[in-house]
């Protein structure tokens, strides 16, 4: 049986196979439907992924770090992987930026508030 949370639109319904079948009087829906549905919650995150540009300008700055684009713009396009060695560039030049105790505590504040 499938409850539903008291913060969910969901109503508690059960399913059979690929069906969610509603009480009586309500419509059914496909199970894909129903889980797109639910609510999220993220499991596992990389803060060094979840950095923002604004934030690594301001981390790059405190700790006189040269990086490839010196804007917002520039840092959202080289955010964009081209292969897997590039992938690994942008980690660890976002790494080197995080050096201290209070840059983690930023970067985990700002994905959290756009979390929230």
């Amino acid at each position: 049986m499938i409850r539903e949370s008291r913060h969910s639109s969901l109503t508690a319904c059960h399913w059979r196979g690929s069906r969610i079948n509603a009480r009586p009087g309500e419509s059914l829906m496909s199970l894909e439907t129903f889980i797109r549905a639910m609510p999220k919650a993220e499991l596992h995150v990389h803060l060094e992924g979840a950095i923002q540009p604004t934030t690594l300008l301001t981390l790059a700055q405190r700790h006189r770090i040269k990086l490839p684009a010196t804007t917002v713009e520039g840092l959202r396009a080289w955010y964009t992987f081209k292969s897997f060695s590039h992938f690994i560039k942008v980690y660890l030049t976002i790494s080197s930026c995080i050096r201290a105790t209070d840059d983690m505590e930023l970067i985990a504040r700002e994905f959290l508030a756009g979390q929230a």
